[in-house]
């Protein structure tokens, strides 16, 4: 699902979350998104550090 969109002087980013994870009481613990710096074409997959974040 669709989180929100995010757009600076860098790039922009659109954030999502998988509704698996979500629970009420808790913040979405697995976010991803795709990133794109200003004046480039590609798109970047990441994650966000979440509440279970593990590296």
């Amino acid at each position: 699902m669709l989180e929100r969109i995010d757009i600076s002087e860098q790039g922009q980013c659109a954030w999502f979350y998988d509704l698996r994870f979500k629970f009420p009481e808790l913040p979405p613990s697995f976010r991803y998104g795709v990133c794109r710096q200003n004046g480039h074409t590609d798109w970047k997959m990441t994650r966000q550090r979440g509440l279970f974040y593990i590296d």
